[in-house]
């Protein structure tokens, strides 16, 4: 079962209206990431937010638990916790055995002994490097991104740094990088991971 079909069955099993302490705790035993660890990036304007309430992920949660009444779905949950915290957790349980670690929002959000390569992003996704695990040097010999890796990694704006081995990309506009950019990142990995690694 994916994840994003566990968390759907998490948030069913609690048999009642859930609330931000469920959809915390279902990201938290689903994917391990602690969402009250990871900052708000976006509010839209259709949630309303009391003036007086301190700006917490679940203050943001509630309201829009609030918003969305019965028509709330997991999906439309993991929806708005990519738009508010720039967590995308489809993408991250498509992820599941591509043997690629993800580090974001100052944890661990993907991260197995065998992964090829790290997915870092900064606390507000506006800079990206992607380096080599150390068991990936540890089986190529390699100490760095290899040349196949840098070449798609610069065609999407990359900039390969000699001294750390790894190829980095920093938003000109200062905002978070956008999820086609992060989807596109992903594919690149992930095609040289499938064509060149697949059997380390």
């Amino acid at each position: 079962m994916s994840k994003v079909t566990t968390m759907d069955c998490y948030l069913v099993s609690q048999g009642k209206a859930i609330d931000s302490s469920d959809v915390c705790d279902a990201v938290k035993k689903v994917f391990e990431i602690d969402l009250e660890q990871a900052p708000i990036l976006h509010i839209p304007e259709t949630i309303d937010l009391h003036p007086n309430n301190e700006l917490t992920v679940k203050v943001v949660l509630d309201a829009y638990i609030n918003h969305a009444k019965e028509a709330i779905t997991g999906e439309g949950i993991r929806q708005f916790i990519n738009d508010i915290f720039g967590v995308n957790l489809n993408a991250i349980s498509a992820l599941d055995e591509a043997r690629i670690s993800i580090y974001s929002k100052n944890q661990w959000i993907v991260q197995n002994e065998q992964d090829l390569f790290i997915v870092h992003t900064s606390n507000k996704d506006v800079d990206v490097e992607i380096l080599p695990t150390n068991y990936f040097k540890e089986q190529t010999k390699l100490e760095g991104i290899p040349n196949n890796l840098q070449r798609l990694l610069r065609e999407l704006g990359y900039q390969y740094d000699r001294n750390e081995g790894s190829c980095k990309y920093s938003n000109p506009s200062g905002i978070p990088v956008a999820d086609k950019f992060k989807g596109q990142t992903m594919e690149v990995v992930k095609k040289v991971i499938q064509e060149s690694y697949f059997n380390i």
